[in-house]
């Protein structure tokens, strides 16, 4: 569901980047044209806000991009680490062999492998960060 959520913000940013680049590209096409009111030669002016707006939209739809790119990638490269003394560990392991905590306790509580915390031992889902216990 994260990964969905990354993806998402993506696709979000690219939208509204290609927005800013087609609202400057429109402003653009009108600036410097002339057209004829009441016998009068006139020449269309775009107002700067009109440009500045379309900027603003292209600098947050890359924004939004890159930084959704960066979640992405930062959510595959989670590992598991012992809540203790941070080593890595397997997430089929009962004990830490570094510090030799006891991961799972079948008993009364058990520590989920992904982010660390203290869970149930009933719980199948870590109400924390959504891993599959069992």
């Amino acid at each position: 569901m994260e990964k969905d959520s990354s993806i998402a913000l993506i696709v979000f940013g690219i939208l509204i980047t290609a927005g800013g680049i087609g609202w400057i590209s429109y402003f653009s096409s009108l600036d410097g044209d002339r057209y004829t009111e009441n016998g009068q030669i006139y020449i269309y002016q775009v107002n700067p806000i009109a440009y500045t707006i379309g900027y603003i939209a292209i600098f947050l739809g890359v924004i939004i991009v890159f930084g959704a790119i960066i979640s992405y990638y930062q959510k595959l490269s989670l590992k598991s680490s012992c809540p203790k003394c941070n080593s890595e560990i397997k997430p089929t392991w009962k004990n830490c062999p570094v510090c030799g905590i006891q991961l799972w306790n079948e008993t009364d509580k058990r520590f989920c492998y992904k982010c660390g915390r203290l869970v149930e031992s009933n719980f199948n889902i870590c109400p924390y960060c959504g891993n599959k216990l069992k």
